[in-house]
């Protein structure tokens, strides 16, 4: 079964002297990935690197929590065992962050992308994020309403150039995100996130 998973952190809404705090990081942070700080420091924060964890891991468990609806979100149970600062992409300002998590000794490569404002994290089985569709967009409003239609209409928006064709966004009956064509269920598994002011998805086609 395909799945995918994303999520979006609004870093305007951190608290930066907690999350530096170590009884809040090692619930998030444990030893091995504070360790890994040490190859990404020059390029983020160490209190964005905890919340880039954060999303890497709330993306995995949207992953699997497809696959597998008794599965338990608790962050140290996802451990990211590798992350690079990837140079390739020279056409934002953005930086680009790479790397594995795994879970139950099951494996995701993931794709972060950030600035000061957001992070955005993709997850997906391969190292290969050809046939991966993901994006993200800053809202005018931070009410729930406007973040769950904006996803919807980013959706859209993008998809329905790819199958030339309008696409619906609604829920199985595990409550998890599908595109759906003409009314008809389709097999595209969708992941849908919001905070504060920004949206993001991701979904596998192909």
């Amino acid at each position: 079964m395909i799945s995918t998973g994303n999520d979006i952190v609004s870093l305007e809404r951190i608290n930066i002297k907690r999350t530096n705090e170590y009884r809040f990081y090692s619930k998030i942070a444990g030893t091995s990935e504070q360790e890994l700080f040490h190859f990404v420091q020059s390029q983020i924060p160490f209190a964005h690197y905890v919340w880039l964890l954060w999303s890497v891991k709330e993306s995995a468990y949207k992953y699997f929590k497809r696959l597998d609806a008794q599965v338990n979100f608790s962050p140290l149970k996802f451990v990211v065992t590798e992350i690079h600062f990837d140079k390739s992409n020279k056409h934002t300002k953005n930086k680009f962050f790479t790397g594995c998590t795994t879970f139950q000794q099951r494996k995701l490569f993931f794709i972060s992308d950030y600035n000061d404002s957001f992070l955005h994290s993709v997850v997906h089985a391969t190292n290969n994020f050809d046939t991966v569709f993901a994006g993200h967009t800053t809202l005018q409003s931070d009410l729930y309403e406007h973040q769950s239609l904006a996803a919807t209409q980013l959706l859209q928006k993008g998809f329905s150039n790819h199958f030339n064709q309008l696409i619906h966004v609604k829920k199985n009956e595990a409550g998890c995100p599908e595109i759906i064509f003409d009314e008809k269920k389709s097999a595209i598994p969708v992941s849908i996130s919001h905070d504060g002011f920004f949206v993001g998805y991701s979904c596998v086609v192909g």
